[in-house]
């Protein structure tokens, strides 16, 4: 939780991830939320084309040796289970931009509009 508190301080950060443990804290501090509502196959499709490769892009460098099946579970569920709680605390979140993509494409295209954008700029 200290790691937590000491990044939502700084005036800027992405924190990646669906921890609801931690969600109204990151809500209540972030000014954007971007949630990647995939569809579940695209994800479970994404969990398996990683295993065998290193997460270089993860704070924790490890090789995915094998499917994590409570995690794929997990993601299975989760427009059942889960999902309707963080909909719900995003419908009630008035002050904050929320933006919903619902393909790699949708925020693929939004990344590379403001990309473009912040360097014509300098």
């Amino acid at each position: 939780m200290e790691r937590l508190e000491n990044i939502i301080h700084k005036e800027s950060w992405i924190i990646d991830g669906n921890y609801e443990s931690t969600i109204d804290i990151r809500l209540k501090a972030c000014d954007t939320v971007f949630f990647l509502d995939y569809p579940v196959e695209l994800c479970i499709k994404g969990i398996k084309s990683r295993k065998g490769k290193a997460r270089t892009d993860m704070p924790w460098f490890e090789k995915i040796e094998e499917e994590d099946d409570e995690f794929i579970t997990f993601v299975k569920n989760y427009n059942f289970i889960n999902k309707p709680t963080i909909m719900n605390l995003l419908k009630n979140a008035n002050d904050k931009n929320i933006i919903i993509f619902k393909s790699r494409k949708e925020s693929e295209e939004y990344l590379s509009f403001y990309l473009k954008k912040d360097f014509n700029k300098k």
